[in-house]
């Protein structure tokens, strides 16, 4: 898809089409400028389903990619066992021995790796080669505000559980990874004392704002975003 020579390996847990989300957005149009620079495989591992949809964009947009399906029930299991790690939850959640031993071939091939989320760095987190991880936000924070904030003994627990795990961990990989890409400045400039850290603030499509105003609507309030922590 390019005249570059540099190979590519990004890996993610969640399929970049359709761009519904922040999360998908982002990794949508990073797809979409990384097969303009290199010759770029996509890795999915994920328990969601594929789509016709998501196999044409990553067809028509990397050199190649592979998915693998992990069974949610799979996934809980594992998550399940991973309460009695140290390492993060999602990590037992997402990682599966199999599928990185089908996946080392590509890693080995790759020049650069890119792994996105906390979910993907136990794949790639121990390669001696270029490699990135775009962990978007800094979970281990906000699991750690949430846990002071919720009024639920369980989610109490379990996020002052988890968000200790993942403090130590994403400290860890910032050290380890060649950079890391965050979209808060404020994470950002709190994990550069830990390794090599870049704010990349996510855009927006300023046609957005010229729009017609309709006078004869009454006043209405919309929330754009996503709040998943639990109360």
């Amino acid at each position: 898809m390019n005249n570059s020579n540099k190979k590519c390996l990004l890996l993610l847990t969640r399929y970049p089409y359709p761009p519904i989300g922040g999360d998908k957005l982002k990794s949508y149009n990073l797809v979409k400028i990384l097969s303009k620079n290199y010759d770029l495989k996509v890795i999915v591992i994920t328990d969601e389903v594929l789509t016709d949809e998501v196999k044409t964009f990553l067809t028509q947009n990397t050199s190649s990619f592979s998915t693998f399906k992990k069974p949610k029930m799979l996934c809980m299991y594992h998550a399940f066992i991973g309460i009695f790690k140290k390492e993060p939850i999602q990590i037992s959640y997402y990682y599966s021995k199999s599928i990185h031993k089908k996946i080392k071939h590509d890693i080995y091939n790759a020049d650069i790796l890119i792994a996105n989320l906390v979910r993907t760095v136990k794949y790639v987190m121990h390669e001696k080669k270029r490699k990135y991880w775009d962990i978007v936000d800094a979970i281990g924070l906000h699991y750690v505000e949430a846990a002071k904030r919720t009024s639920s003994l369980f989610w109490k627990i379990l996020y002052t559980v988890e968000g200790r795990r993942l403090l130590k961990y994403e400290q860890e990989c910032v050290g380890i990874f060649d950079n890391t890409f965050f979209v808060n400045k404020h994470e950002s400039d709190i994990y550069s004392k830990y390794g090599v850290t870049t704010w990349i603030p996510n855009g927006v499509n300023e046609n957005l704002f010229t729009y017609e105003i309709n006078s004869n609507k009454k006043t209405e309030y919309s929330f754009f975003g996503e709040n998943e922590l639990q109360t």
